[in-house]
């Protein structure tokens, strides 16, 4: 519940289009807590995948929003476990080679 209204309001923020938008986000105190937060739940639950990944993305448009991610992460040893990718599509197969005959 609690993501899902994180999720509404940033979409409502953004569709606003305030010319301070990346300062309004930028003024959050707590980006650990918040960090942490997204990614426990992804790990607790996978269906949050691509939510998660879309607040990441839009945060993280943002210099100090990245660089507490990137600090989390490489401090946090139960979220350097989560894997944001792999809610992605998977990339695409290179041609393949014909099996030499010797």
């Amino acid at each position: 519940a609690v993501l899902g209204r994180l999720h509404r309001a940033l979409l409502h923020l953004q569709s606003q289009k305030f010319s301070d938008e990346k300062s309004i986000l930028e003024s959050t105190t707590s980006k650990q807590e918040v960090v942490h937060f997204l990614l426990d739940c992804v790990r607790n639950r996978f269906l949050a995948w691509k939510k998660v990944s879309y607040i990441k993305d839009l945060l993280t448009s943002s210099s100090q929003w990245s660089r507490a991610f990137r600090d989390h992460v490489a401090s946090c040893t139960t979220c350097a476990t989560v894997d944001l990718a792999r809610g992605q599509a998977p990339p695409k197969a290179r041609d393949r080679w014909p099996i030499p005959f010797t």
